[in-house]
């Protein structure tokens, strides 16, 4: 049905931009924008607080941030149920849902372009790390260095997280990755050491 947009599609609604992101001074008018990100991993087969956390609602990511758009040809967008490419007017642009880790390997990629990078959990003890190794988060890349398949902030002292408990908390530029990858796991069994 042409000219069907999904709901909401045709808003900006400022809660959902952080003004400290470089790449919305890029297109301040594309509708649907926004750098907060859902941690596909927990969000994934509709988590339930009493039993979907394994590893605590303390120690289990909720939501992180992404770059909003023009991240390597990567909008992210908030009413997009599932990824897919879109047509933006002379530019090829990959609209991504507000996710990050999204990707499931016992059920393959989301319909995926570029898969982004996930937990990989193994070991005893047991250990997190990504998909991708040396790749966790992103802390203020410049725009040509930003990886869509990472979450990313543009914030120098780290990025800020919202936890399934409902506390926010900021993750340092100095995080380890094996407890950046343990946050986004919700039933990983991860030990958290360190300071985050």
């Amino acid at each position: 049905m042409s000219g069907v947009r999904p709901p909401g599609s045709g808003s900006m609604i400022a809660a959902y931009l952080c003004p400290s992101d470089p790449t919305l001074s890029i297109s301040a008018t594309q509708n649907g924008l926004t750098n907060y990100a859902g941690n596909a991993q927990a969000f994934h087969k509709g988590p339930r607080i009493g039993t979907s956390f394994g590893d605590g609602t303390s120690n289990t990511i909720a939501f992180a941030e992404h770059y909003a758009i023009d991240c390597d040809t990567t909008a992210f967008n908030w009413f997009l149920s599932f990824p897919r490419r879109l047509s933006v007017p002379n530019i090829p642009t990959i609209m991504h849902r507000a996710s990050f880790a999204d990707f499931d390997p016992k059920e393959g990629p989301y319909d995926r372009i570029n898969d982004d990078v996930y937990p990989v959990t193994t070991g005893q003890p047991v250990q997190s790390m990504g998909s991708i190794s040396g790749l966790s988060f992103q802390v203020s890349p410049k725009r040509q260095d930003c990886d869509p398949r990472l979450a990313q902030t543009a914030h120098h002292s780290g990025m800020t997280i919202a936890l399934f408990d409902g506390s926010a908390r900021n993750l340092s530029p100095g995080t380890s990755r094996t407890i950046y990858w343990a946050l986004v796991t919700p039933n990983g069994g991860e030990v958290l050491d360190g300071d985050w």
